[in-house]
């Protein structure tokens, strides 16, 4: 995970990672927050075979690379 957001760095003209999970995956929402992601929009989507907590929809978590660089620095 957070090799995924050294590629900030790394590719020129990479300016923003985005992760997506589902509003009930308190655990993978925690990780993002502790990454210095920040949730900007919830998605509900229609699903053929939902899983559980599907119908809450989907958190949207990004990071810019300024933001990145900040917590690295």
């Amino acid at each position: 995970p957070v090799e995924h957001l050294a590629a900030l760095r790394a590719i020129p003209g990479l300016d923003v990672v985005r992760a997506e999970t589902m509003v009930v995956n308190a655990g993978s929402r925690g990780v993002m927050r502790r990454l210095g992601m920040r949730e900007v929009r919830i998605e509900v989507r229609a699903w053929e075979d939902p899983l559980a907590g599907a119908e809450l929809g989907e958190v949207i978590s990004e990071i810019t690379r300024q933001d990145w660089a900040s917590t690295v620095s």
